[in-house]
């Protein structure tokens, strides 16, 4: 059974929660108790090479050209790779939301829709997996929009596209799909995240992968570059394809607002200019032969075989490179001489610590809906040793604290009083409150 309650903070003790990503959470923590951390790695690379699959497919859809597939497919991916990279639920969000497009223009360009009947249960798996299943709901809003747009720019213009969609079947279709998220543990209440993330925009200033893109790498820019030329692209048209617009219009809307969707324009442009193309036709699709499958898969296997054998990817190896982000060996001393809480900790390490102290209930994570904005930001205030870190009653309250060694604040605790450093190394140091008497169980005294 789903906990209804957090169980796993002492701010969010006894408060509702929706682990809206809970499937997930499931297969993840499977995987590593049968393969150790080798077995988030083989999530990370079946899930990249499912997306990068899917993508190829989308584009294969309507360009006939084999080397115009490969190269817009090989601009797709290389942009998005540092979301492909992390091993993290929105992976499934890419994957279904690129074959949820896939089947929109493929009903568009035939007039079938009979395939998109399959959409309610791509969304029932969906809404089990990751909250940015909303963004496939938002994909069929536009869908469903298009037909009145259409009706609005005639007004103005007659080089204007048909809408391929009836607004009818496509209000099913969205309506089936959204009733088919409701099948969670939470039914509605699966919603509720999405209403806390749309009112308390002040997290988007405080998590960094949720900031805009700052244009620093070379995947950002070439973000920028695919959604000016996908840009260009529609702009040359003789006619105006509404879908095309508003598809574009959400992708960007959404890529630049947030680095970690920069991944939405890669899909869309690749949907959208495969689609535009003027040389496409059923009858002159890209045939996929089996020769040319086993050649692709003989290619992909080579490349990771190489991977394989010049990286050491052993357990030992995951486990000296979790050591070298994570507070590794900091958690197995607390484990080791069952130091007691409250514990008091960085935003940046609550999940790592809620997995591998599951006895101490974390100060912060990164569930940013159960704490608020204003929580989260008085804790990284505290953290970056802000005017009032010697009177914060949650501090002073703590019975251990686990700090980044290069946190202001951690440099604070090794002269405050209250609080004695026991362990440190170069990636964290371990406090307890002075004379606080150690127990060996967490929250047990040692007559209990």
């Amino acid at each position: 059974m789903l906990p209804l309650t957090d169980p796993f903070s002492l701010h969010g003790a006894g408060k509702e929660w929706v682990a809206y990503s809970w499937l997930f959470e499931v297969l993840v923590f499977r995987l590593q108790q049968w393969f150790g951390l080798s077995g988030i790695l083989y999530y990370n690379v079946v899930l990249s090479i499912a997306i990068t699959a899917a993508v190829f497919t989308l584009i294969k859809r309507f360009e006939p050209a084999f080397i115009s597939v490969v190269g817009l497919a090989a601009i797709s991916i290389v942009s998005m790779l540092p979301v492909l990279l992390a091993p993290r639920p929105w992976l499934f969000t890419v994957l279904f939301f690129t074959i949820e497009l896939k089947l929109l223009l493929g009903a568009r360009a035939t007039g079938n829709n009979r395939a998109l009947w399959y959409l309610p249960f791509l969304f029932a798996l969906w809404a089990n997996l990751h909250i940015q299943f909303v963004y496939g709901l938002l994909l069929l809003g536009v869908a469903a929009a298009e037909s009145f747009v259409t009706k609005i720019l005639h007004k103005f213009t007659d080089q204007v596209e048909e809408s391929a969609f009836h607004p009818a079947r496509m209000a099913l279709v969205t309506l089936a799909c959204i009733a088919a998220t409701l099948a969670n543990p939470y039914h509605y209440k699966i919603y509720f995240p999405v209403l806390d993330y749309m009112v308390q925009q002040g997290f988007y200033d405080l998590v960094s992968e949720l900031q805009a893109p700052q244009f620093r790498t070379l995947c950002e820019w070439l973000m920028l570059g695919i959604a000016v030329g996908t840009s260009f692209i529609l702009g040359r048209r003789r006619t105006i394809n509404a879908f095309f617009v508003l598809l574009l219009l959400m992708a960007v809307t959404l890529s630049f607002r947030s680095r970690r969707d920069m991944w939405l324009v890669a899909v869309a442009a690749a949907g959208i200019v495969a689609a535009s193309s003027s040389n496409f036709s059923v009858a002159s699709q890209y045939v996929l032969s089996r020769a040319r499958i086993l050649s692709l898969s003989v290619a992909m296997l080579v490349v990771i075989a190489f991977t394989m054998r010049t990286t050491d990817l052993s357990e030992d190896a995951l486990r000296r490179k979790v050591s070298e982000k994570l507070p590794a060996e900091a958690v197995a001393v607390v484990e080791e001489r069952g130091y007691a809480g409250p514990l008091y900790n960085h935003f940046n390490w609550g999940g790592y610590l809620i997995w591998r102290l599951p006895g101490l209930p974390v100060a912060m994570d990164g569930r940013t809906n159960i704490y608020g904005v204003e929580k989260a930001s008085h804790s990284l205030e505290i953290w970056s040793g802000g005017s009032t870190w010697s009177s914060d009653p949650e501090l002073d309250a703590a019975g251990l604290v686990v700090a980044q060694i290069d946190q202001p604040l951690t440099s604070l605790l090794k002269r405050d009083p209250r609080f004695d450093l026991v362990y440190e190394d170069k990636i964290a140091a371990v406090f307890v409150a002075h004379n606080r008497q150690k127990v060996e169980l967490w929250g047990r005294t040692p007559d209990s």
